[in-house]
């Protein structure tokens, strides 16, 4: 889905880019601090509009991550989520869902398939899908991601609320509006009980509830 960047987000990276600075200053580049804030800024990159900057580092990240940690290791694993979430956003759903779709084998064996990366991995994987034009295959996958979230986080947890929405999301493109409206009315409910009425993922579903509505 679209990325909507915070409004402080120049000022937010250029803070990131001096603290990265000076923490490899003082620790060496290859330092586990220095690893560990590297993705801050590929994020606050991104959030500024500088999905370039932000793809050269996160590919730069990948290099380091692979030759300190190892391919399997959960860092190095995330780097390539996030290069794959890069990839979406600047509008290469087809590109990212390649990616995802590389990355889930990786990470179902080496971390399991229960993992939290796993769980985001597949989602991902089915929403990029959707984003690339199958909304009807994606609709199916999600809900074969949404039983896996439900198995391992609970029905309450916010990326189950989420995943729902998606879910939910993609039935209504896939041309399924009544069952897109029914969906979204039932996840406003939970979102309303478990994250508040003013929750920004709350606010979110009431919108597209909205929307889905007036057609």
């Amino acid at each position: 889905m679209p990325y909507d960047a915070p409004s402080d987000a120049a000022s937010r990276a250029a803070r990131c880019a001096e603290l990265l600075d000076a923490l490899a200053r003082e620790l060496g580049a290859d330092h586990p601090e220095v690893l560990k804030h590297r993705p801050r800024l590929i994020h606050a990159l991104a959030d500024a509009g500088d999905l370039g900057g932000a793809v050269t580092a996160c590919v730069d990240l990948l290099v380091d991550l692979n030759r300190i940690m190892g391919a399997d290791h959960h860092d190095t694993l995330q780097a390539r989520n996030i290069l794959a979430q890069l990839q979406g956003w600047s509008g290469d759903n087809a590109g990212a869902a390649n990616a995802y779709a590389t990355l889930l084998p990786d990470v179902e064996r080496a971390l399991g398939v229960d993992h939290p990366l796993a769980l985001a991995t597949r989602h991902n994987l089915a929403l990029a899908r959707g984003l690339a034009g199958d909304a009807a295959g994606a609709a199916v996958m999600l809900g074969q991601s949404l039983a896996s979230m439900l198995r391992a986080l609970g029905s309450d947890h916010p990326q189950v609320l989420t995943a729902r929405f998606h879910l939910a999301w993609m039935r209504g493109r896939s041309g399924d509006l009544a069952g897109a409206v029914a969906a979204l009315d039932e996840v406003l409910a939970d979102q309303q009980r478990v994250l508040g009425r003013q929750h920004p993922a709350t606010l979110e579903t009431a919108k597209q509830l909205a929307a889905w509505r007036e057609n």
